[in-house]
């Protein structure tokens, strides 16, 4: 329907604003994880080092964010690479989370030995590294948020932060607790809750990144063919197909038939399926093959 200069405009659009935002909040977290685990390291804190190793994986996916869109916007595409390299992001996002589940692993065995044989820990330092923590967090998220909207990669990193807020704040309340009852075994209690929390983030990551690969739909077939069949004028709706390139770069093709008079009503058609699709699900690219009734 469009050639390929036309949609590469359309994901790079922004990318630069966007660049600027993540590499900017990747620097952010890079600074309090290396922050948190000396103070985990030197203070005794396995909450610290679980929040710090949530805060890496955080860093890492903005990262591989700002990479990918930079290489989207550098790269739009050859004879052999028509996609460009969009699916550098997915590559790096399974592996970013492949690597993720035996750290957080290894986090919840610490905190084990640490519940079966409790050590002493630095109330006063750990407290504040863990305000200092929450404090990063929050600076980069109002870094992130700015005055517009956000795109999807924005928003995905915007809600990494707010469960980067949640560990720190976790470690700020462990801490306060143990100083107020001496119970010290809540500190593992922290960092195994921690730990599960980035557990669960990079088995999302990675069901999200293996569908992808998979190209599995986005959007169910059934929900397209509906919104498409209410367009006047459209009389069969067939052979849908949904993928995604990346994360947020959606392809759809689909077959439809019309009853129209003169190629005029069949180009209308045309350009208010992919208008409608465009903003009804968020697809970028669409192929659509228009056939009359009876041919």
């Amino acid at each position: 329907m469009h050639g390929s200069s036309h949609w590469h405009s359309e994901i790079s659009h922004g990318h630069t604003s966007e660049k600027h935002k993540l590499g900017g909040v990747a620097l952010i977290n890079i600074a309090g994880f290396s922050i948190e685990l000396l103070g985990g390291i030197l203070f005794g804190s396995v909450a610290l080092l679980s929040d710090a190793v949530h805060m890496l994986f955080d860093a890492s996916a903005y990262i591989t964010a700002f990479v990918a869109s930079y290489v989207a916007e550098s790269h739009e595409g050859s004879e052999y690479w028509t996609y460009g390299f969009h699916r550098l992001e997915i590559l790096a996002a399974l592996l970013n989370g492949m690597f993720l589940i035996p750290v957080a692993g290894w986090i919840v065995w610490e905190a084990y030995q640490r519940f079966l044989n409790p050590v002493g820990i630095n109330i006063l330092m750990t407290l504040l590294i863990g305000a200092g923590g929450l404090v990063l967090n929050v600076v980069s998220v109002v870094y992130l948020h700015g005055k517009r909207e956000m795109s999807l990669n924005e928003r995905g990193a915007f809600y990494h932060l707010l469960g980067d807020a949640a560990g720190s704040l976790a470690v700020i309340v462990g801490v306060v607790v143990i100083s107020y009852t001496g119970i010290i075994v809540v500190d593992p209690i922290v960092a195994v809750l921690i730990a599960l929390l980035v557990i669960w983030s990079a088995l999302k990551i990675l069901a999200e990144g293996t569908g992808i690969i998979l190209e599995k739909s986005p959007i169910p077939a059934s929900k397209i063919e509906e919104e498409v069949r209410t367009i006047d004028g459209i009389t069969e709706v067939s052979n849908i197909n949904a993928w995604q390139v990346c994360s947020k770069f959606r392809v759809c093709t689909l077959h439809v038939k019309v009853s129209v008079k003169t190629l005029e009503e069949a180009a209308e058609i045309r350009q208010t399926v992919e208008d409608r699709l465009k903003r009804k699900f968020n697809i970028q690219h669409l192929t659509l093959q228009v056939e009359e009734v009876g041919s």
